[in-house]
Parts: structure tokens; sequence; C-alpha cells
């Protein structure tokens, strides 16, 4: 009998149970404030206030926002060219069977056609059909109110809610820069470009319900545990130099580049009194504050703006926390070093302080001994 049912069922273990009370919680809250809103531009004595196909907006909205269904062009325009199919089907087609059914195969057909296929679509098409007097005698002024007006307060509810919830973000974002961000670190992290996912897709010749960043997600967290798995248990704390060169606040910029120099290395962490990270100053900062356009020698002008100024009143930056890369991204010394992996190669920057339980700096890893370690542990 488990079996069965596994057959027939939608697997959604992963989501955790305060995901699912989340996005219950945020339809309520939705169709509470759409309902509400919607009643002070339509008038209820003469037509209904809400659309029932917005109950079924609300879970793809809210229970999965990530999904091609849920985004604003499919929402908007599944609900306006169904209502729009829904109203002409009612008014030129007598029978009423032949007229439910066609305005859904259309609805079906024109979303797909127009790149907005959006599963409550149809029901949108089937209401006008099946509504009644009520919504049938509202003939084409039914698509803007209540559709349109229900459909655009929706979606403004859809944005600032998904939005100020932390882990969320919407619209989704589409699949950009992929084939840059594989190859910052100088190493293959995937197999394949976008064009190799275009055509991967089209040969299954099937609407599938994900997004293609969600499905490049979804393949670089495989692979990143299967790196994890091969590679074996090697943490941050395993590579990382330990006698790192750190600043504070207020350390001198040309006492700074001094010791950057002396000890041969690109980039130091910038920390607090309590030795917590607060920055990471890099040779790049350096130069990034000074005009590499200007004909003048670049010696003279890294020059001059590592001079201290005399006086109380300065025109340039005078320390190192006036120039560091802030807030810093650490790591914690027992997080596995794919992490790091995941990380460099979406950033642009070389050097992760590493901190321990209590957020104290414990050590510094660089691209370079990433690269060194994994070269090592492939071997």
């Amino acid at each position: 009998m488990k079996q069965i049912f596994r057959y027939f069922s939608l697997d959604i273990r992963t989501v955790s149970l305060q995901e699912k009370a989340l996005s219950a919680f945020l339809a309520f809250i939705a169709t509470l404030l759409c309902i509400y809103t919607s009643s002070f531009f339509i008038d209820a004595t003469n037509e209904p206030v809400y659309v029932a196909s917005l109950g079924a907006a609300a879970v793809l909205m809210f229970a999965a926002p990530n999904s091609p269904f849920s985004q604003p062009w499919p929402l908007v325009g599944s609900h306006l060219i169904c209502a729009l199919i829904g109203v002409i089907c009612y008014q030129f087609i007598p029978h009423f069977s032949l007229a439910a059914a066609l305005a859904v195969s259309l609805s079906i057909f024109f979303m797909y056609i127009l790149r907005c296929l959006h599963p409550p679509g149809g029901a949108v098409a089937l209401s006008v059909v099946l509504g009644g007097a009520e919504i049938q005698e509202l003939g084409y002024h039914y698509i803007l109110s209540p559709v349109l007006i229900n459909v655009v307060i929706l979606l403004l509810l859809a944005l600032l809610i998904n939005n100020l919830v932390p882990g969320r973000s919407y619209p989704t974002n589409a699949l950009s820069n992929l084939e840059s961000k594989q190859k910052k670190l100088g190493v293959q992290t995937s197999l394949y470009n976008q064009d190799d996912l275009e055509t991967a897709l089209s040969e299954i010749d099937s609407y599938i319900d994900i997004s293609r960043a969600d499905l490049h997600r979804i393949y670089r967290l495989a692979v990143s545990h299967a790196n994890k798995r091969r590679i074996g248990d090697v943490n941050c704390s395993d590579i990382m130099t330990r006698n790192v060169l750190v600043f504070d606040y207020s350390t001198e910029l040309e006492q700074a580049w001094i010791n950057l120099h002396e000890r041969k290395l690109k980039g130091a962490a910038v920390v607090d009194s309590f030795n917590r990270v607060i920055g990471v100053v890099t040779i790049r900062d350096f130069v990034s504050y000074v005009d590499i356009k200007a004909h003048q020698d670049i010696y003279k002008r890294i020059k001059k703006l590592l001079k201290r100024t005399e006086g109380q009143i300065s025109d340039k930056f005078e320390v190192v926390g006036q120039i560091m890369t802030t807030p810093a991204i650490v790591m914690e010394h027992d997080q596995h070093i794919i992490k790091l992996l995941d990380v460099f190669a979406d950033q642009s920057f070389h050097h992760m302080p590493i901190v321990d339980e209590k957020k104290y700096l414990v050590g510094m890893v660089t691209r370079s001994d990433l690269m060194k370690a994994l070269t090592v542990l492939r071997s």
C-alpha cells in the first residue's frame, strides 16, 4: 500500500515543517490583504470581489515562489489572456460543455505561445463559463475588474512579502554568468554550460516545473557533495595559515603596505580589539584608490596615498579601516574545504579569514592554498 501511495504522491519530504508552516502563513496574509484591498476598488453589489483562481495562484506564489509558474508574467499574463478566452467562448459558443472544454484547451495553447503558463489560468477561463449570471453579465469588464485588480494586488503583495522574508527572493532571477563563475577559480566546477542545459531541456519536449537557476543550483550541490565524499573529511583548519598578519582599523596605510611586502602577502585581515574580523585589506584595495588612468607613474601615486598627512585634517584616506573591504566574509574552522571552493567560485576576493566558534580569527586561506590542497588530495 505504501508503494502505491508513493507512486502516486508528490515527494515533498525535503521541505521542512517550518517552511511548510511559513508558506501557509504567508498565503493566509496575502489572501486576506488581497481581498480586503480589492474591496476598496470593486463594487461588491455588482461583481465578485475576489477571483477563485487567485487561491491557487497564492499556493504557487508562497509555497513555490521559485517555480516558473509563479513568476510575474505567468501570473498576470495568464489571468488576463484566459479571462478573455473564457468570455469569448461563453459569448460565441452556445453549447455549454463545448464552451467550457474549449476555454480550457485554448487557454493552455495561448499560455504556451505567450510564455505565461500558469495552472490557475485554466480555472479563470472555466470560471467565466461556469460562474453563472453574476460573472457572465460582466462580459469583457470581468477582465479588468475583478481579474486585473486582484492580480495586480496579489503580485505586489508577493513582491513585498517574499522579499521581506529572509532566505526568499522574488521574482527568481534567471540563470546568468554561469560560464564565467565556473572559470573564476581556473578549475571546472561544472561539466556543462548554459547551451548544454538548453539543449537537454529541449530534448525532453515537456514543460519542466523548475527554473534553470534551480536546476543549476541542484546540480552544483550534488557535485559539491560528491567532491566532499571523494576528498574526505578535510576542513579549513587543515589547510589554513595560522601565523597570519593582522591589522587593526587605525593601522596607517604606509605601515600596512610595508608589512604586506615584507611578508610577501597580497592581503591581510583587519580585526577589532577582540580579534574579531571586521574586514580584509589587499593590495588591490590600495591600487583601487589610486587613479591608474593618470599619466603620472603609478608608484608615485601609491607613494602619495601612503604618505602620512601632517595635521588633523586630510583630503585622503590615512588608515587601513578606510580602504578595507567590508563586511568581511569569514568561514568557520570546521567547515569542509568544498565550501571554500563554492564561495571562491562565486566571489571576486582571494582571501578567506578563518574563525573559531566564538568568531575569533584563527587563520587565513587563500585561493592558492585551496588549489594546492585540492591538487594534493586529487593526486
